[in-house]
């Protein structure tokens, strides 16, 4: 057999060795490929979970907490600013086909809170969409609170590549929303194709060379390639970061919060260059928050340290000209192999503009714009946390501004905006410390008083009525012309919750624009006694008369001035249900037959319903209906006796009585004054009240009941 020659065994043996390089070489080819396409693929994603990291760092959680989940959304002004947030986002990356805001319900559902998909469009979810396709593994970052890339996952859709981010509440740091971001599978694999292509094409080219030269070669390539990619990962970033209204960092998480990081933005939110916050060489981080924030913001930042949870605050920072900036500070801890967290990252954005806009709008909510006191729907806010916090006593002063629309036709409707800023500047003066003062309507104001009594709020209005009675002095119109009714109540004198208290303030000050002549309500109270005037022979004098004995009655009686002041309404409206009955038996010169007594005996009953039907007289209805009963019970309408008759009642039934006897009428002369006190004794303890006959008799001696028209 005859032997090879030495070139071809030499030959034989370096194909062989050159096949097995080759060999070697596309193994090696293959595995470096593979090497390169699974880490640009975790590049790119990488990638795009901080792309949707940076998105949520813009997002308000407060916002993502007033969607409902429903069609109502689509009329919140929050849900169309998120909408073109999300299409600005959706635009910022050619590869991206969806951006979506995602919700989990109290009964587990997965919903859409709103997507970036035209509204026209067949792929756009409305508001509370239920998302029934969803996977296990996208659920963790509402179950779970954690940020991922999912996928490849399919759907109805198609299949997609997804980077999901929780959106936290800032006060409850529970998981509010998810940010999704979708890119088409298809899209994604071209993507890893086109970056590792240029390397495919280099191991073609060589694969004749040796195996040592090719592998070189392709790690040189490799590595290349990979320093321009983060190169320009770094440029993308650093004109994303230059880009942001305010400044990316990255620091130590020791005591010292030592900066080793900091964008151009530093100089435009701080007023200081970031060399002189990087490694603390001229100026230390703490010193840039505001004091009242740094004990809060530390602890803040020491417990999610040790949960390695996302930082999330707003505070206040000083900048470099001492005034201040609001910031939204975002941090993400990244985690050493062991013991704390080396560093955080994060962003700090410039929010002041948009604080300055929330707080113009929560103080336009709250406030009326003439005036600048509190809105009716902030004081009705207030009365509700002063029952919460049970800051009792609280007492309530009301006004009105008496003959506004007169006033607005004499001098222009102007002139009554300096009335009704006059009035409310009275009410602010003498308003004691932690009062809320409000206008609640056009020509009414009220003062909510925390902790004060009875005795409190009667300064109070004593101060505001002589403050009045300065203004009278005054040359200047508003001032000049300014007239108020007050009522007031105290929660120590009256029973009932506080919307009761207030009611029963209100209730005063409807009868005081009652007897008010300047006030616009006294025409009612003028049209009812004219009426009963015209139709019952009843006097304005007698109703003048009576009201004075009645409140100086009640005055030694000690009375609060809101009885005094139904006294004076009940005097003069007591026989208003005479106004009912047919003019024949009023005016009938005979005496009255018995048919025609039980028609005349019904007027209390009718004054009672004339005065239910009015809100402002309700309140002396039952003192109508009981003024002609008698303390033995043999009275009318209803035979009711002693202290069961209205304690006002019995004091009108007095002074009705002593007037009657002492005044001349049609049918009868006057009594002498001594004649009718021993009527008042003959009666006590049957007809009338005898505490009140008693207290009547020791005053009337030195009283001068010819009282003045007060009406």
């Amino acid at each position: 057999m005859a032997k090879k020659p030495f070139s071809g065994i030499f030959g034989n043996q370096l194909i062989k060795i050159l096949l097995l390089l080759l060999a070697l070489f596309v193994a090696l080819s293959f595995f470096f490929l593979f090497r390169v396409s699974h880490e640009i693929n975790a590049l790119e994603r990488e990638r795009i979970l901080i792309h949707a990291q940076s998105a949520v760092a813009l997002i308000n959680g407060t916002q993502i907490a007033s969607l409902k989940g429903n069609e109502s959304d689509l009329t919140n002004p929050e849900y169309m600013n998120m909408r073109t947030h999300l299409i600005r986002l959706r635009k910022s990356d050619p590869l991206i086909r969806f951006a979506y805001l995602m919700r989990r319900t109290e009964d587990g559902k997965y919903i859409f809170l709103l997507n970036s998909e035209p509204l026209d469009s067949k792929e756009y979810s409305p508001p509370g969409q239920e998302y029934s396709e969803i996977t296990e593994e996208m659920t963790r970052p509402f179950l779970q609170g954690i940020s991922l890339v999912i996928g490849p996952r399919t759907d109805r859709r198609g299949t997609w590549i997804s980077a999901m981010v929780p959106i936290r509440d800032e006060k409850t740091n529970q998981v509010e929303a998810v940010l999704g971001i979708d890119y088409p599978v298809g899209a994604w694999h071209s993507l890893i194709l086109k970056r590792i292509g240029y390397i495919a094409i280099l191991i073609l080219a060589f694969t004749s060379l040796i195996t040592a030269i090719i592998v070189v070669g392709l790690e040189i390539v490799k590595m290349r390639r990979l320093n321009q990619k983060m190169k320009e990962d770094e440029h993308q970033l650093s004109v994303f970061l230059d880009q942001l209204p305010g400044m990316a960092f990255k620091c130590q998480t020791d005591p010292d919060l030592i900066i080793t990081f900091t964008s151009k933005g530093c100089e435009d939110l701080t007023g200081y260059p970031p060399e002189m916050l990087i490694d603390n060489k001229g100026f230390h981080f703490n010193d840039l928050i505001a004091p009242e924030y740094r004990e809060s913001l530390y602890d803040n930042f020491k417990l999610k340290a040790a949960e390695q949870k996302n930082l999330q605050n707003e505070f206040e920072i000083i900048t470099k000209d001492e005034s201040r900036k609001w910031v939204l500070g975002y941090g993400q801890f990244i985690p050493g192999e062991k013991g704390p967290p080396p560093s955080l990252e994060g962003i700090m954005l410039d929010i002041t503009e948009k604080k300055r806009i929330e707080e113009e709008k929560r103080y336009l909510d709250d406030h009326d714009s003439l005036t600048d006191l509190y809105n009716r729907h902030y004081f009705l806010e207030t009365i509700a946390h002063f029952e919460a916090r049970q800051s009792y006593p609280v007492s309530f002063i009301v006004g009105n501004v008496n003959g506004l629309s007169l006033f607005n036709g004499a001098f222009g409707e102007k002139a009554g905006d300096d009335l009704l800023h006059k009035a409310g500047e009275l009410f602010l003066r003498f308003a004691p410390e932690g009062t809320v003062a409000a206008r609640l309507q056009s020509d009414e104001f009220a003062l909510a008083i925390p902790f004060a009594s009875k005795d409190v709020v009667q300064t109070v209005v004593t101060s505001i009525t002589e403050g009045l009675a300065q203004c009278h002095n005054s040359d200047i119109l508003a001032e000049k012309y300014l007239d108020l009714s007050l009522g007031y109540a105290s929660s120590d004198t009256v029973s009932g919750e506080l919307p009761d208290v207030l009611k029963s303030a209100k209730n005063m000050l409807y009868h005081a624009r009652l007897l008010n002549r300047a006030s616009d309500t006294h025409g009612i109270l003028k049209s009812l006694l004219t009426t009963l005037y015209e139709r019952s022979g009843e006097t304005e004098e007698h109703s003048t008369r009576l009201a004075c004995i009645s409140t100086k009655i009640g005055e030694c009686l000690g009375l609060p001035e809101e009885d005094l002041n139904k006294l004076r309404l009940l005097s003069m409206l007591h026989d208003i249900g005479k106004i009912g009955v047919d003019d024949r038996i009023l005016k009938k010169p005979d005496p009255l037959t018995e048919d025609e007594w039980k028609i005349m005996k019904t007027h209390p009953q009718i004054g009672y319903r004339i005065a239910m039907a009015s809100s402002g007289l309700s309140d002396i209805a039952p003192y109508i209906l009981a003024h002609h009963e008698r303390w033995d019970g043999k009275g009318y309408p209803r035979g009711i006796k002693g202290e069961e008759i209205p304690l006002l009642a019995r004091i009108l039934c007095i002074a009705d009585a002593f007037d009657a006897m002492t005044s001349e009428r049609v049918y009868k002369k006057a009594w002498e004054e001594e004649r009718a006190l021993e009527e008042l004794k003959k009666n006590r303890g049957t007809q009338f009240d005898p505490k009140i006959v008693d207290i009547f008799l020791s005053v009337v001696k030195s009283t001068d009941f010819n009282c003045p028209d007060d009406v």
